[in-house]
C-alpha cells in the first residue's frame, strides 16, 4: 500500500528540461521521457497510418531515433516540437519508401455494416455523418491531414506545431480553422445531395 505523504517516484517531480538534461547524461534514464511521449507519439502516427502495427513498428523507429539523436539535443524551441520532427520524419520516409503500402480503413467498413443491420434512424444518421466525416477527411491534402493530426492526435500546441512547420502560432491555427470549414463545406454539399 502506497503512503500519499510520500513521493515513490521523484522523477515524476523533475520538470521535461531536467528529465532531459539526465537522459543526455546517461541514456539508461530515458524511460521517463519515452514514458511522457509515447501515447502521444503513438496516437499520431496511427492516425496517418491507420493501422495499428505499421503504427507500433514507425513508433518504435521514432523512439530509436530520438534517443539516438537526444545527446545532440539543443533546447531550441520546444522539446515536444523535436521529438514530433522526428515522428513527422520517420512518417515521410514511411510513405516515400517503396515497402509502403496503402492501408484501408476498417472503421468505415465496419459503421456501413453497423448501419445496415436496421438500428434506428437517428444511429443511421449519425453513422452517416461519420463517414461522410471520414471521406471529407481522406480527401484533403496530405498537408491538412497532417495539421489535424498534429493539432489533435499528437494534442500538440499552435505553436508547437509552428515550430515543426516553420511557421508563426496564428498561422497554423488560421489554417486548421480553414480545413473546418472546407471539411464543413464539404459536408453540407454533401448533405444536399441527400
Amino acid at each position: 500500500m502506497e503512503n500519499p505523504g510520500i513521493d515513490t517516484n521523484p522523477i515524476g517531480k523533475l520538470n521535461e528540461e531536467e528529465l532531459i538534461k539526465q537522459a543526455q547524461d546517461d541514456l539508461s534514464k530515458f524511460e521517463p521521457i519515452f514514458d511522457r511521449y509515447f501515447d502521444r507519439v503513438f496516437a499520431f502516427v496511427f492516425s496517418r497510418t491507420n493501422n495499428r502495427q505499421i503504427a507500433e513498428d514507425l513508433t518504435s523507429q521514432i523512439f530509436l531515433k530520438i534517443l539516438q539523436a537526444l545527446p545532440r539535443y539543443k533546447n531550441k524551441g520546444t522539446f515536444a516540437a523535436w521529438v514530433f520532427k522526428i515522428a513527422r520524419n520517420t512518417l515521410i520516409t514511411y510513405y516515400r519508401s517503396p515497402f509502403h503500402k496503402i492501408t484501408i480503413s476498417l472503421n468505415e467498413f465496419d459503421a456501413i455494416e453497423f448501419h445496415q443491420q436496421g438500428h434506428s434512424h437517428e444511429v443511421s444518421t449519425n453513422i452517416d455523418r461519420l463517414i461522410d466525416l471520414e471521406r471529407g477527411l481522406k480527401q484533403l491534402s496530405t498537408k491538412d491531414q497532417e495539421l489535424l493530426s498534429l493539432r489533435f492526435a499528437a494534442s500538440l500546441s499552435y505553436k508547437e506545431i509552428g515550430e515543426i512547420k516553420g511557421k508563426n502560432p496564428g498561422a497554423i491555427k488560421m489554417a486548421i480553422h480553414r480545413i473546418f470549414r472546407k471539411l464543413k463545406g464539404r459536408m453540407e454539399r454533401t448533405n444536399d445531395k441527400n
